[in-house]
């Protein structure tokens, strides 16, 4: 058989953040902050089956909430008037939800993620470089899936990514006319 979903997934979301700076001395640099979130998702459905009575199948209306503390540190110094290094940790949350295309809709868990990145800013007479490393570790990782030919939304138990990241500009240097 066949199913035709029409459905309808309603998000209320409210957060707030505060940050702090404390100038440790006059190169090394603290900040401070924290994230409050609240997410609520409500899910309501009806099912229509194909080859069947024309009567839809209406899903009683789902609702889930999540709420969500997340830090972020940062200390940075000042090597000198044209290079900083620094060190951030942070952490982030993504409001988990309903698989509406699913049979029956089913909950998909808030991710969550530890990031860490350690890096380098610096500018010079003709242009900026910048280079970091980072590492981040998920939970939940929320995924796109394929369950009987339709697609979902799922949890994986974990992930992990790293890198390098390196960006700059620069002045052309050209002949004075």
């Amino acid at each position: 058989f066949r199913m035709f979903v029409f459905g309808q997934q309603k998000t209320e979301s409210a957060a707030g953040y505060a940050e702090a700076t404390f100038d440790v001395t006059d190169r090394l640099t603290f900040i401070a902050g924290l994230r409050y979130t609240w997410e609520e998702k409500t899910y309501n459905a009806s099912r229509f089956l194909v080859n069947r009575p024309a009567e839809p199948v209406y899903n009683p209306i789902n609702s889930k909430s999540w709420t969500s503390t997340t830090p972020r540190a940062s200390i940075k110094y000042d090597v000198n008037d044209n290079l900083d290094v620094y060190f951030t940790y942070s952490e982030a949350f993504k409001s988990g939800g309903f698989n509406p295309s699913t049979v029956l809709p089913d909950v998909v868990n808030p991710e969550e993620i530890s990031s860490y990145e350690v890096g380098a800013k610096s500018t010079f007479s003709r242009g900026a470089l910048n280079a970091s490393a980072f590492y981040y570790d998920y939970s939940n990782l929320q995924v796109a899936t394929i369950v009987a030919a339709v697609s979902a939304t799922r949890n994986a138990a974990e992930a992990e990514m790293y890198g390098i990241d390196l960006d700059g500009n620069f002045e052309k240097i050209g002949r004075a006319s």
